[in-house]
């Protein structure tokens, strides 16, 4: 290590100064070695690389001048591998200088070759510009994520083309100075999906690259997609504030039953006078329904908000009863017709909760795929489990409405994706899923958009008796 140029010693035993050596009289027998030091640029010496074999050898100066080649290449991939690491630490701060474009060039260009290798098989976004923001490198992950086919558009492409136009002020006055200054930066900032146009959420780190004279020679970026962190954040954002609107709405239900009960109790009352003309003794019977269907539906959703804590017997036909009936006003407002056909003895037992939530997601998707109207069946029946021979009862929920398209069919299920654009969150059937395989069954999707036979069928299958894990967390 302590040489400047290759040492070699082609017979260690007529050597006095190896003869000794452990490695020459131990079990290695080395009888020649050929060696050169691995120098950093700054001349830092911090290894070497070395040849050596039980019997004496001579060397050719060609084979020097490859044992120092390999010697280069190593120290370039130490290099690259220190440079890397030390380009993510905040405390390395950079000087700027300026040079010619001829020699900031041959300088981008050495910088390339030692960050291609690491970066090709990277998952994340890692890609480089010079000063003026032209691109002149991106990893295959890069194009994927921007959604471009082939690197000669991805390198063509301006670096504010990259991101949202309302973001771009932001990359300019502040972002990017602030890697000028500090040598590297931190940011969450929106890529542009360069096929669709969506918005990419990236964990955006730059820092500059340099020369061995400290000059600036361009910028380079190690960033990463989190859209579905981000989707994911948002959800239980939009979770925590559903469940305080389910708590407000179960509190108000609970407070609403009270007068309603008294209301009842007054038309009972008056309609056992009997000085009431019969067109008012109408009127009286008229209001008294209306009132038992507000406190049947305060009732419910009194229901739908408590969550039961020991699984229930119950008929499927029940649960769907209180789930049509939720959905009463839109089933009749989108001209939707319902048919119903329940099995002869399908009991389930189950959380009802959970259960009533899956029912309720099924049913509203129906709806929904059914804008100018349709028919909606639900179907119930007592059924073995064939892989199993489990008794279960399988419940199918089927529209004739849009349906799904066969390559988006086998995604509906995967949490945060939706078919219904802004409009949906993506978790519904994917808690759904889960809940079905809480209680150890399970669901399926068929669907079709051809003319004739459009429409979509969700069915899933429920034993009729629980496994006694069943009460256990579905998330484990």
């Amino acid at each position: 290590m302590n040489q400047s140029e290759a040492l070699v010693v082609e017979d260690t035993f007529g050597d006095p100064q190896w003869s000794g050596n452990r490695f020459v009289q131990g079990q290695l027998n080395i009888r020649f070695y050929a060696g050169v030091p691995l120098v950093t640029p700054e001349g830092t010496r911090i290894g070497a690389v070395c040849v050596f074999d039980t019997r004496p050898k001579k060397v050719t100066p060609e084979q020097i001048q490859a044992l120092q080649a390999l010697s280069r290449q190593a120290t370039a991939l130490l290099e690259l591998r220190f440079w890397t690491e030390a380009a993510q630490e905040k405390e390395q701060r950079l000087r700027i200088v300026e040079k010619s474009a001829k020699n900031t060039s041959r300088q981008l260009k050495v910088v390339q070759d030692r960050m291609t290798a690491l970066a090709e098989s990277s998952t994340d976004f890692i890609g480089m510009c010079d000063m003026q923001g032209a691109v002149f490198y991106g990893n295959p992950a890069a194009l994927a994520i921007m959604g471009i086919a082939d690197f000669d558009r991805f390198r063509q492409t301006p670096l504010p083309e990259f991101f949202f136009p309302e973001d771009r002020k932001v990359i300019d006055e502040e972002f990017l100075p602030k890697v000028l200054r500090e040598g590297r930066a931190g940011i969450e900032i929106r890529f542009r999906h360069f096929i669709t146009g969506a918005a990419i959420w990236m964990d955006y780190h730059v820092f500059l690259l340099k020369g061995p004279g400290e000059e600036p020679l361009g910028f380079a970026t190690v960033s990463r997609d989190i859209t579905a962190q981000r989707t994911a954040d948002a959800a239980l954002v939009e979770s925590a504030k559903l469940a305080a609107v389910g708590r407000l709405a179960s509190s108000i239900a609970h407070e609403i039953n009270n007068p309603l009960e008294a209301v009842t109790n007054l038309l009972y009352l008056i309609g056992q006078d009997s000085e009431l003309s019969q067109s008012t003794r109408d009127f009286v019977q008229i209001a008294d329904r209306e009132v038992a269907r507000a406190s049947q539906l305060t009732s419910q959703t009194l229901r739908f908000h408590r969550q039961s804590t020991a699984p229930t017997r119950i008929r499927p036909k029940f649960l769907f009863a209180e789930v049509l009936n939720l959905f009463h006003s839109r089933l009749q407002n989108r001209r939707v017709e319902v048919i119903q056909d329940y099995g002869k003895d399908t009991w389930l037992t189950c959380y009802e909760g959970d259960i009533r939530q899956v029912l309720n997601k099924m049913v509203s998707n129906a709806v929904d795929a059914m804008p100018g109207g349709g028919t909606l069946t639900i179907r119930t029946r007592k059924v073995r489990r064939w892989s199993t021979g489990d008794e279960g009862v399988r419940v199918t929920v089927a529209d004739n409405g849009t349906g799904i398209a066969k390559e988006f069919l086998g995604k509906i299920f995967d949490a945060f994706y939706s078919t219904k654009g802004i409009g949906g969150t993506g978790l519904g059937l994917w808690i759904s899923c889960r809940i079905v395989h809480k209680h150890r069954g399970f669901i399926r999707a068929y669907s079709s958009t051809k003319a004739r036979h459009k429409g979509t069928a969700i069915m899933l299958w429920l034993p009729t008796e629980l496994a006694a894990t069943a009460g256990e967390q579905w998330q484990t």
